[in-house]
């Protein structure tokens, strides 16, 4: 079954991609003046060694997880009076 759009519907949707393309072009042209005068990147940086060290957690997920109580209003004015 085919739609009949009426006139308004018509011009509500070519407004509404012509702003599109409208914001999508100064984005890009944004996109490309920083780029250009961005010169951080244009060589490589020397980095020292990164030591990535973990170690592993004693119990599993279920044992580590707590339950979560949101406070608000006079139960959290109690509870920072508390600390």
């Amino acid at each position: 079954m085919k739609k009949n759009y009426s006139t308004r519907s018509k011009l509500a949707m070519a407004i509404a991609v012509a702003l599109a393309s409208a914001v999508s072009a100064a984005h890009a042209v944004a996109a490309t003046k920083s780029t250009a005068s961005d010169r951080r990147h244009e060589e490589a940086a020397s980095l020292d060694q990164i030591v990535v060290t973990a170690s592993p957690l004693r119990g599993t997920s279920e044992e580590l997880s707590e339950p979560v109580e949101v406070l608000s209003g006079e139960a959290l004015d109690e509870s920072r009076a508390a600390t």
